[in-house]
């Protein structure tokens, strides 16, 4: 009896070490699954926000021209402010769109001002890839 003991004393102290090594891998591989999510998700998110998108592109960034304020439906009877954005590239004009995620009442409680017509005071600067100046993202200053 006493060698059967000694074998299965040999065995747990075996089996003890092998959980505790396999306890600490799983606890690295959670560790680099759960950054490699994290990382993946942080450049898809970028990627379809736009700051990655003009990436080894030449681009340009200039001041446009905000040439319409007009109330835009996102459904169930709410508006957004949309402006209508003009630019020039190589004497060709340019227009986009840009959405105010804000609706007007809440831009005027955060402290944007208001021209006399009620509309926004706001300087649009377009970035814009030069090969094709079509794709563009706004970035907006409200005054």
């Amino acid at each position: 009896m006493e060698k059967g003991n000694a074998n299965y004393q040999k065995w747990k102290q075996k089996y003890e070490l092998d959980k505790k090594q396999d306890k600490k891998s799983l606890y690295q591989r959670g560790i680099l699954v759960f950054g490699g999510i994290i990382l993946i998700s942080t450049v898809i998110y970028l990627w379809s926000a736009g700051h990655l998108q003009f990436i080894g592109k030449d681009t340009r960034e200039v001041e446009g021209t905000v040439t319409k304020i007009a109330d835009y439906h996102i459904g169930r009877g709410n508006y957004i402010p949309r402006l209508t954005i003009e630019y020039f590239h190589e004497n060709t004009l340019y227009t986009t769109y840009e959405n105010i995620r804000k609706s007007g009442e809440a831009i005027e409680s955060a402290g944007y001002s208001y021209d006399y017509q009620g509309d926004i005071i706001v300087r649009a600067f377009v970035t814009y890839d030069v090969n094709n100046p079509s794709n563009c993202r706004v970035r907006l200053e409200f005054q």
